[in-house]
């Protein structure tokens, strides 16, 4: 799914996963070291004999975070990705619901992320969902949704 969350941009070359994989492993990036190691790590899989989509978000430190990053106290949607032939079923909107309804459960008061400025159709899911702009950087938004009040139950 992390090949599907970098391959968004219909420009970029679909190359082999495993020339991608070696990338992401030489980078270092924060968003799924030692997942499910660390408090604060949440992740969804959906399937149809086979995963199809994911999302996950995780609590970053102010010396090790992505993009999207706010606060020590605020997790960070660190990815979410639907397989191309699955997009566009309502997929990605049910794994963020379920992201949502997990944050509240566990007290968090917002949720974060970073969407390029290019990515219009996670953009508008996003806004859909209630994420506001908090700023913008070099290549898109960070978005933050607050939980207050929201008290919807983990299902």
């Amino acid at each position: 799914m992390l090949f599907e969350v970098w391959l968004w941009d219909p420009e970029r070359s679909r190359d082999d996963p495993a020339v991608w994989a070696a990338a992401y492993e030489a980078s270092g990036q924060a968003n799924t070291r030692e997942f499910g190691r660390q408090l604060g790590d949440v992740g969804l899989v959906a399937e149809a004999d086979e995963p199809i989509g994911a999302a996950w978000y995780r609590l970053f430190s102010s010396n090790d975070h992505l993009r999207g990053f706010i606060d020590e106290e605020i997790p960070e949607v660190a990815g979410i990705a639907v397989r191309p032939r699955f997009r566009g079923r309502g997929i990605g909107r049910g794994l963020m619901d379920r992201l949502i309804d997990q944050a509240c459960a566990d007290g968090y008061p917002a949720l974060s992320l970073h969407v390029n400025a290019r990515n219009g159709r996670a953009r508008a899911l996003y806004e859909s969902l209630g994420f506001i702009e908090h700023h913008r950087d070099d290549i898109g938004l960070v978005m933050l949704l607050s939980l207050r009040g929201r008290g919807r139950p983990f299902a």
